[in-house]
């Protein structure tokens, strides 16, 4: 892959399994002012993309091929530990695994609607 960016659009990394899930988050972001969009279908593929594309936001479901949410956001906070990263996940998470990931920016659970995605943004 490579990877050409625009001058001074806001592109996010989504990191999902789910083309439908995909496209809803996408559809979000883009009524944020985000206008390039990479997608990654594997949790072992997250970090390659991150380092080549450097997103202004990554999200991140928990449950997908490869690796899981929890070892893509780490390699991810290891390499940047300023990176955006929003989880959005239908695992309804425990104890342990919400201190795993501490250091993301805010953790939703699907389904999500815009109003969610843009109130995690806010925060940003």
């Amino acid at each position: 892959m490579i990877y050409i960016p625009s001058v001074s659009l806001k592109t996010a990394l989504i990191v999902e399994d789910s083309k439908i899930a995909a496209l809803a988050i996408r559809k979000a972001l883009e009524l944020d002012g985000y206008a390039e969009f990479i997608f990654v279908e594997r949790g072992d593929l997250a970090l390659s993309s991150y380092t080549q594309i450097k997103p202004d936001i990554v999200t991140m479901d928990i449950n997908m091929p490869g690796a899981d949410g929890f070892t893509a956001a780490t390699e991810i906070l290891e390499f940047d530990r300023n990176a955006n990263i929003i989880i959005i996940t239908e695992k309804n998470l425990k104890e342990g695994e919400k201190e795993r990931l501490a250091d993301v920016k805010d953790i939703l659970l699907k389904p999500v609607s815009v109003a969610k995605i843009k109130a995690a943004l806010a925060k940003l």
